[in-house]
């Protein structure tokens, strides 16, 4: 069954298994001018409706046998969802309903780092700070934090219009919060291999040299972390670094990997490493870049050394 099929065949069964509610298709676009397929229920009198992602049923249908009983797990699996989802309309509800209202809401927006240049139609719709070049700055309001993901919603221009806030104050605002509720975790990268491994790394990997991982408690756009005031100072300090330069290397938007370098005669390296992680291993979606960001930690001073794609 192909993907036309399949998503035709999904909503005449969700028609029949909710005959009073509208379903409809749609496409959600998503970091770095990709883009997702969705289905809404929307029940008579809901203000919000949950918005289904089908991509990701499509696939797991796929890897089973491509028979009825599968595709009754996927309509399953989506109705789980939607009632499961449904449980939280009250609280989103009452966020959506007080959004215009920026005392209300003020607590709840919160930043989170882009790439610019692969999010350039995206940003001409919201407001955004350029950092280092290479990178943005937007905003989102936060409808649901917890174990199981963050659900938001971004701030747009006429939004920020509409509170009629200046754009320094929104960033000064949305980054103290972000601090606040996205606490920055960091760690030696030996320690996380030997959390997973339940082992010592390997030998010839310890000689690589020291690297540590810096990204936020939920693991959730966690490079984010980067732009916190002062943080790569307390990181220095923390782990007693004596080395004149980190490289950052930007290894997806969740999570930073730091270098700690006398010089910068890796840097060819540590930038292909970067494109080829990237392009095998990283979702597009969660791609923060291809350059390499360098830290001075003697000038305090940081800067992307932005290299034209070949």
């Amino acid at each position: 069954m192909n993907y036309s099929v399949f998503k035709e065949k999904l909503i005449t069964e969700l028609k029949k298994l909710f005959p009073e509610s509208e379903i409809s298709e749609g496409e959600v676009s998503k970091n770095n001018t990709t883009f997702y397929d969705t289905v809404t229920i929307r029940a008579p009198g809901q203000i919000i409706s949950p918005c289904i992602r089908l991509n990701d049923y499509y696939r797991r249908f796929n890897s089973q046998m491509e028979n009825e009983r599968s595709f009754a797990k996927v309509l399953e699996g989506i109705c789980d969802e939607y009632w499961s989802t449904l449980e939280h309309t009250g609280y989103k509800d009452k966020i959506i309903n007080e959004i215009t209202n920026f005392n209300d809401i003020k607590d709840h927006i919160t930043c989170r780092l882009v790439n610019r240049a692969m999010n350039q139609a995206l940003l001409d719709t919201m407001p955004h700070e350029n950092y280092l070049g290479e990178f943005a700055v937007i905003y989102s309001v936060i409808i649901k934090q917890g174990d199981e993901g963050v659900e938001s919603v971004r701030i747009t221009n006429s939004l920020m219009n509409h509170w009629k806030i200046s754009s320094h104050d929104l960033y000064e605002l949305a980054l103290n919060n972000t601090v606040k509720l996205f606490p920055k975790v960091s760690m030696p990268m030996e320690d996380m291999i030997r959390s997973m491994i339940g082992a010592p790394m390997p030998e010839r990997e310890a000689e690589v040299g020291m690297m540590y991982i810096l990204t936020n408690e939920q693991g959730i756009n966690g490079a984010t972390v980067l732009i916190y005031p002062g943080l790569l100072k307390e990181l220095i300090s923390q782990y007693g670094i004596k080395e004149r330069y980190l490289y950052i290397l930007p290894s997806s938007i969740h999570e930073v990997i730091l270098v700690p370098t006398e010089n910068l005669s890796m840097t060819e390296n540590y930038r292909q490493m970067v494109r080829d992680v990237n392009y095998s291993e990283v979702a597009a979606e969660e791609i923060l870049s291809n350059q390499i960001i360098i830290y001075d930690c003697n000038e305090d001073t940081i800067q992307c050394l932005v290299k034209e794609e070949e």
